[in-house]
């Protein structure tokens, strides 16, 4: 009875993670989706739009550091709670903004709900799982956000030319509400978590952020996780934030635009699940250079094609791919560090990484805003590609070269 309880408490912890992740993939490309038809009511030029789309993104960064720690401190629940409720609230009042100013502090505070929950999705699926099933689990989860925003796509794509933008926020802002209820009534906390907890009120206390980040020989693996997060997170927001945009620069309708970022997205959510099973099974370290080798690939056949069939299949290699990557990363992260400080350390790593995803849309919209095309936009995100996979690759040798030194049993499945 005590599995059958525990089997159905983690598949329940699953289920709610993966429907909050859904409205966060949602969220992460609304504006996005929204963009074109509110750049025309407001009269907004291109760079105006990037920085409310960063705007969007600092929230996040803000959002992510703070709730992880407070997560480790107050609870999963009740952080991820407050996080969805207000990322439900501001989405809401983004609907009745009327000029720029007010458009890019909803986003901010929209942002920051949004930043908070995610590292926390990331820690609970981690801490309900079984270690030989943690990146499947994790991959599970996360492929809610490319889900949820191909829904949302979707949705967008088969409205009428009428469509109204403000409907993007009413079911952005509605929804993490309704979840914010169930969590309410139906989450709990993972007994890890729990049981971590019990340890540190008879031990010294919780960790502090430098321990928790960089204590136990956690430096080198830390810093290479961040630097690899800021350039996949760079390419990820770019593709994210300016895809619908950059196919109609490329000589699509706005309707056909919206179903490339749709495929994006189906694309994303078959990669974050490939990727999660195939860490789980294969050496992590060829799996790294092949994920980051076809993001390369598939982005210089994106920025190649021009002709509606062509750029819609490169749209779900590029969305497979670059979740992939992702995916690997936010697995690795939440391997990095221990379960007292899984919060911290994942909220920070996130953090880190909307610094990428901050500069991803600035720069985007400066380079249309100067004269370059679509495909220059495309094309300048290759080299971060590059150092990211090399960074990622760094990473899991000091992951692997950790495990085998203090001699644990996850040395035989670290780079698994």
């Amino acid at each position: 009875m005590a599995i059958a309880a525990e089997e159905s408490h983690r598949k329940m912890t699953i289920m709610l993670c993966m429907i909050a992740a859904l409205f966060e993939g949602g969220d992460n490309i609304a504006l996005a989706l929204a963009a074109p038809k509110l750049a025309l009511d407001y009269a907004l030029l291109p760079y105006q739009i990037g920085v409310a789309l960063s705007a969007s993104l600092i929230g996040m960064m803000v959002g992510a550091a703070i709730g992880g720690r407070l997560a480790d401190r107050l609870g999963r629940k009740v952080v991820l709670i407050g996080s969805m409720i207000a990322l439900g609230l501001f989405s809401l009042a983004t609907v009745a903004t009327r000029h720029f100013e007010p458009l890019v502090l909803m986003r901010f505070l929209a942002g920051a709900g949004l930043g908070g929950a995610f590292p926390i999705l990331i820690a609970l699926s981690s801490e309900i799982s079984h270690p030989a099933h943690r990146a499947r689990t994790i991959s599970l989860v996360h492929s809610g956000q490319p889900i949820g925003a191909a829904m949302l796509s979707l949705i967008v794509a088969l409205g009428s030319s009428s469509f109204n933008w403000r409907i993007i926020f009413w079911i952005g802002g509605l929804g993490p509400l309704a979840i914010a209820l169930m969590l309410t009534i139906f989450l709990s906390e993972p007994e890890r978590y729990r049981n971590a907890q019990k340890t540190l009120a008879h031990d010294r206390g919780a960790p502090t952020i430098g321990t928790a980040l960089f204590g136990q020989g956690r430096a080198a693996t830390t810093i290479a996780l961040w630097s690899s997060c800021v350039f996949t997170l760079f390419v990820v927001y770019l593709l994210l934030n300016w895809v619908p945009s950059l196919m109609v620069a490329k000589g699509l309708s706005r309707p056909e635009g919206a179903i490339a970022a749709m495929s994006l997205h189906i694309g994303a959510a078959i990669g974050t699940v490939t990727a999660g099973t195939m860490a789980d099974r294969y050496d992590r370290r060829m799996l790294i250079v092949f994920m980051y080798l076809g993001l390369a690939v598939s982005l210089a056949i994106l920025a190649h094609f021009g002709t509606f069939g062509p750029l819609i299949f490169a749209c779900v290699l590029v969305g497979f791919f670059m979740l992939a990557c992702q995916l690997i990363l936010y697995a690795s992260c939440a391997q990095a560090y221990p379960t007292v400080a899984r919060g911290t350390g994942v909220g920070a790593t996130v953090a880190v990484g909307r610094l990428g995803g901050i500069a991803a849309p600035i720069t985007a919209g400066a380079l249309l805003s100067t004269g370059y095309g679509a495909s220059a936009v495309l094309a300048a995100a290759i080299p971060g590609v590059v150092v990211a996979g090399a960074c990622a690759l760094t990473l899991a040798l000091l992951i692997s070269k950790r495990r085998v030194d203090t001699g644990t049993q996850a040395s035989v499945v670290s780079t698994r």
